[in-house]
């Protein structure tokens, strides 16, 4: 029994590294849609500037702070609402479709609030992979993460964000994307606690 069959037949393992894969390729469309959006919005290279520096901040200033609250909660809980809480932070994108006289100001806090919800996720899920998988799989577990985070922002960014912006426009990116990120809340909900 080779520790590679084994680690993709553990229920657990497969169901929390699908739940990487879809929400960070989702996240990964969704930040080619903000693109796209303050793009289409603005024609300013300093507000497209202002959108990225408002994804990027929260890493920096709650990464390692995110990192200490989450070694004291229950990592399962902190992925099923984490990737509520993203979801629905990322439906919110879909209203710049609707009400085109919303301000990019607005889109920055969202911006903000997805990538703050976004620290809490990611640790979370790191501390989870040794819970789900023995110690000898651990390294694979781990090298199949990091691929898989890897690919995300190549799947996310160059295919399925591109694809989905020209098929449904921006609104049907957000919207589509938000909804996968719900579900992953549906996939890490059986893990155990």
């Amino acid at each position: 029994h080779s520790p590679v069959s084994s680690i993709w037949s553990n229920r657990s393992f497969l169901l929390l590294w699908l739940a990487q894969a879809i929400s960070q390729t989702a996240q990964n469309a969704i930040w080619f849609g903000i693109v796209v959006l303050v793009q289409s919005r603005s024609h300013s290279s300093t507000l497209l500037s202002v959108a990225v520096l408002t994804l990027i901040i929260p890493s920096v200033v709650f990464g390692v702070l995110a990192g200490v609250y989450v070694d004291r909660w229950d990592k399962r809980l902190v992925l099923i609402a984490t990737n509520l809480i993203r979801g629905t932070i990322a439906l919110s994108y879909g209203l710049f479709g609707l009400f085109p006289q919303l301000p990019l100001s607005l889109l920055f806090v969202i911006n903000f609030a997805f990538s703050t919800v976004g620290q809490f996720f990611a640790p979370a899920e790191a501390a989870m992979i040794p819970a789900v998988v023995s110690r000898p799989q651990l390294l694979q577990a781990n090298g199949l993460f990091h691929l898989t985070f890897t690919a995300s922002q190549l799947i996310g960014l160059v295919v399925l964000g591109p694809l989905l912006a020209k098929v449904t426009g921006t609104d049907g990116l957000f919207v589509t994307m938000a909804v996968a990120i719900i579900l992953c809340g549906a996939l890490v909900w059986p893990l155990p606690s």
